[in-house]
């Protein structure tokens, strides 16, 4: 929940653009090990 949080605060610092492919990595790797 700390990590998808930080995602969506990194969002909203960078303009509120939503970079699909960056984020569709970070979740796999958040759900492959829960390490960012």
């Amino acid at each position: 929940v700390a990590l998808m949080d930080g995602v969506c605060l990194q969002v909203l610092l960078t303009g509120g653009t939503f970079d699909a492919p960056y984020t569709r990595v970070m979740l796999e790797r958040i759900v492959a090990g829960g390490d960012a």
